[in-house]
């Protein structure tokens, strides 16, 4: 297997860091927009039905993903990024064996 490929099956890889990024950003946006933040008062002991409950806890789960993981994500994308371009850098300037 080439370094391309192994590169793109990597579990450490820039595009598949950045695809849940975009994954996790897109799942927030859309709870937040259909109304589940209305929902999270069960979080504070009132209470609700179970459907209430639980389009509450939906929200809670992917707004921790939202501010938690996805600035790790990108941060790590970019050091792998940075890495790259660094190893590729020295890997052209040394001599040959």
């Amino acid at each position: 297997m080439n370094e391309a490929e192994n590169s793109k099956d990597s579990t450490f890889s820039v595009r598949r860091y950045i695809g849940y990024s975009v994954f996790i950003t897109a799942s927030f946006l859309l709870v937040h927009a259909l109304g589940f933040r209305e929902n999270t008062s069960v979080i504070s002991g009132i209470p609700t039905g179970h459907k209430e409950a639980f389009l509450g806890l939906v929200y809670v789960l992917t707004y921790f993903a939202f501010i938690g993981l996805v600035p790790i994500l990108l941060i790590a994308a970019a050091i792998l990024t940075i890495w790259g371009k660094l190893h590729a850098a020295r890997k052209s300037t040394s001599p040959e064996n």
